[in-house]
């Protein structure tokens, strides 16, 4: 079964960016899928403010949400994210820049695992790779896995940091802009 999470991200920049985080959780039958805050708002960021920057992008502080899934009985679940990106499956944030996407932290009914990556939702033994800290791209997932197997549960839980980077040239636009992106979260079920 699926169940959804839409997320919308935006900015407004004029010399400086404004990120918004907003979940809207939806979630059928069983399921559900929820956010630690529905904004998160990092108020007026400029240039300056990066952390770092290379090659005309720059990037700015992350932000951490915390993401809760909650089933009434036990089953295999992982969480996939879908959004608007790039040929190397990059998230997109506006035209110009992007969303970084890690995922940490995975508690599956209060005990820690590796995060394990998944790219085929038809089929959660399909392994990527593990690791403590994982990056996540268009159309990927995270599971929990113990010995190469998939782990039932019913409360997952993880941290997703999000990270934007913003190309130089937004910084100089004379009008004010907005820079979004929408991430759906999907929940699969076995």
């Amino acid at each position: 079964m699926k169940k959804l999470s839409r997320t919308t991200i935006t900015a407004h920049v004029v010399g400086a960016l404004l990120l918004g985080f907003m979940g809207q959780c939806q979630a059928d039958d069983s399921c559900q899928i929820t956010l630690s805050q529905p904004l998160l708002d990092l108020h007026m960021l400029n240039k300056g403010d990066a952390i770092k920057s290379a090659q005309g992008w720059y990037q700015m502080q992350d932000v951490d949400v915390n993401v809760s899934v909650f089933c009434p009985t036990q089953r295999t679940l992982a969480v996939f994210f879908a959004g608007s990106a790039g040929d190397k499956g990059r998230f997109k944030f506006g035209q110009q820049s992007g969303l970084s996407l890690k995922v940490s932290q995975l508690t599956l009914d209060g005990k820690q695992y590796a995060v394990t990556k998944i790219v085929h939702p038809g089929s959660l033994t399909n392994f990527d790779s593990v690791a403590d800290i994982q990056p996540i791209y268009n159309h990927q997932g995270i599971i929990a896995t113990a010995s190469n197997r998939a782990v039932e549960g019913q409360q997952m839980n993880f941290t997703l940091t999000v990270t934007p980077y913003v190309k130089e040239s937004e910084f100089k636009a004379s009008d004010r802009q907005t820079l979004s992106s929408d991430l759906a979260l999907a929940v699969i079920d076995k």
